[in-house]
């Protein structure tokens, strides 16, 4: 009798252990999907940025074209030498 209270109680402090264990999992998993997602919403942030750059910046080659001050060869060279250097 008691060697079965010793063997029952082995199980129940095993079973414990595991529901800790799973406990410490899923709260791992929670911290690494926020982590994941607050990245996430940086990398979109910045994605949208530089799109609003891009937007602005082609708006202003547009207008400086639109009033013959530079020809669009220059301004394709200038487009892409600062697309290359900062929009990596």
């Amino acid at each position: 009798m008691k060697q079965e209270l010793k063997k029952i109680k082995k199980e129940l402090e095993n079973i414990q252990a595991k529901k800790e264990q799973n406990l410490l999992l899923e709260l791992e998993n929670k911290i690494s999907i926020n982590i994941l997602t607050q990245r996430m919403e940086f990398l979109e942030a910045q994605e949208r940025e530089t799109k609003e750059k891009v937007f602005r910046m082609e708006s202003e080659i547009h207008n400086i074209e639109s009033q013959g001050l530079l020809d669009a060869d220059f301004i394709q060279k200038v487009l892409h030498q600062y697309s290359s250097n900062y929009l990596k």
